[in-house]
């Protein structure tokens, strides 16, 4: 016979391995592509990226969402043969799929922040969120209001959804320009270059740059072959705008 703390402990190994997972790799993804294009001074493309990955989150959290309710019927039979265990368990299910919902969204928004090069920023919101926010309201409903498991996810759920609104909101009034000049500026610091780059993969910037450097796709792209005029001269013989490129 299982106990409630079992049946919390088994849906929380339920729902963590899967959504989590499936929402791990949205994240994952979206700060691969967003931060490549922020990293390549690419605004735009970046904005795109943003977009398509809220976008995709949000119908895979909803098809998800929709299947966990299908089921709801049936998931607390898997769990338990306690039937007031089974109605604890159906109670909650709206919660979690609510809370899920707003979970995968939250999370793929937290990894674009950090895409943008605001990981500190958005760790110590998701920290403050939910230890200052989540954990104390779900306590407060289960030893003050009795709520049970019902406290618990409810404060879980609250915390996401403000969390989530919170990194949509940073999201949406982001300075991408001075975001991703903050990015490329640490990655020349730390001496990556553009020369792994196709020519029509480079920042709007550098392209001009390097056509007043005297280069175009077919040098560019030539594997040392070609070689621009200016790699020919010294210092001093550039001209003004060739030395500010």
């Amino acid at each position: 016979m299982m106990s409630a703390v079992d049946v919390l402990r088994s849906l929380q190994h339920l729902f963590s391995n899967h959504f989590l997972c499936s929402l791990d790799g949205w994240g994952d993804a979206a700060e691969v592509r967003v931060g490549f294009r922020m990293g390549a001074g690419q605004v735009r493309q970046a904005k795109k990226a943003t977009g398509k990955a809220l976008y995709v989150s949000l119908s895979a959290a909803l098809y998800s969402t929709g299947l966990l309710f299908v089921l709801a019927m049936y998931a607390p039979g898997w769990l338990t043969p306690d039937k007031t265990l089974q109605k604890m368990i159906f109670d909650v299910i709206p919660l979690v799929g609510f809370g899920q919902i707003w979970m995968v969204w939250g999370m793929v928004a937290w990894a674009v922040l950090g895409a943008q090069g605001r990981v500190r920023t958005a760790t110590i919101l998701e920290f403050f969120i939910s230890w200052g926010i989540g954990a104390p309201i779900a306590a407060i409903f289960v030893y003050l209001f009795n709520y049970n498991i019902e406290g618990i996810i409810g404060g879980l759920t609250i915390s996401y959804t403000i969390g989530t609104n919170v990194y949509l909101y940073m999201l949406y009034t982001s300075d991408w320009e001075r975001l991703s000049a903050n990015v490329v500026g640490q990655n020349a610091a730390q001496g990556k270059t553009y020369n792994e780059f196709d020519w029509n993969d480079l920042p709007d910037n550098i392209r001009e740059a390097a056509i007043e450097l005297g280069f175009n796709k077919r040098i560019w792209e030539s594997d040392d072959d070609l070689h621009a005029e200016s790699e020919s001269k010294e210092w001093n013989e550039l001209t003004d705008r060739e030395r500010k490129a």
